[in-house]
């Protein structure tokens, strides 16, 4: 038993019928008897023919998916930037990275998951620490979805990571490396600062600000990257730190 169309052409009109027909053999002959007759339907409407898909539902009792009006959209999830994201996440290797260099720290928390968040929001919606909180409730990530991450694990999670950032940063160098052959022929260095509105910042100072805030106290940042503007590597400085003095660890850095 199946639905079949039938095109019908009478003069310069086409015409199209909808028969509820079943297969059947009579007199050793397999023939197509109609069960029920729907009439034209050439001129009905995606409405009427949902109705009457659902209206069958109801009498046949069959279970069928919910129609588009049942569907609330702000129920969805974001995917697709994350998606894409988290490729380059594996291609570089991060999360065995971050476990790798923390296996033999007393770290009772898997911090993956919230460096993860962190990083993605960085990216995509740039934000504080308690809208991260909120924002990865509603995206799907691998490793995090559909896990609920406590708010302050994110703030420790930064200590831990910050213990090992030298060596996170070299491996995700050479993952790099291995991916684009990094040309380090010639690097460039350059220096920004960032300032702050709060007062617990151990390492915020007053000093040369580039953001044009001399009220305000901030942090050096420092950003090595190769000729095609690939990062190689970053530290961070007191918020007075006179420039050339930032020289010699960019220099051992790259070394």
């Amino acid at each position: 038993m199946y639905l079949r169309i039938i095109n019908l052409k009478r003069g310069e009109k086409q015409y199209k019928y909808l028969k509820l027909v079943e297969t059947t053999r009579y007199k050793g002959k397999i023939v197509q008897k109609t069960l029920l007759n729907f009439g034209n339907i050439d001129k009905w409407s995606q409405e009427k023919l949902t109705e009457l898909v659902f209206q069958l539902n109801q009498f046949c009792t069959l279970e069928l998916g919910p129609k588009v009006e049942d569907i609330d959209v702000h129920d969805a999830f974001d995917f697709g930037a994350c998606f894409a994201l988290d490729s380059i996440w594996k291609e570089l290797k991060i999360s065995d990275s971050i476990r790798h260099h923390l296996k033999n720290h007393n770290c009772d928390i898997d911090i993956v998951p919230c460096v993860k968040a962190m990083v993605f929001n960085r990216l995509l919606e740039p934000s504080s620490k308690l809208r991260v909180f909120e924002w990865v409730k509603t995206q799907a990530i691998q490793e995090i979805y559909p896990r609920d991450i406590a708010l302050h694990h994110y703030y420790r999670s930064l200590d831990y990571l910050m213990a090992h950032k030298s060596s996170l940063e070299e491996d995700i160098f050479w993952n790099v490396n291995d991916i684009f052959t990094v040309d380090l022929s010639l690097v460039f260095y350059d220096l920004t600062s960032s300032y702050f509105e709060g007062d617990c910042c151990d390492i915020a100072k007053r000093g040369y600000s580039r953001d044009h805030r001399p009220d305000r106290r901030q942090i050096e940042i420092g950003l090595l990257v190769n000729r095609e503007g690939i990062p190689i590597a970053h530290e961070v400085w007191e918020g007075n730190i006179k420039d050339p003095q930032t020289v010699p660890d960019a220099l051992e850095t790259m070394q």
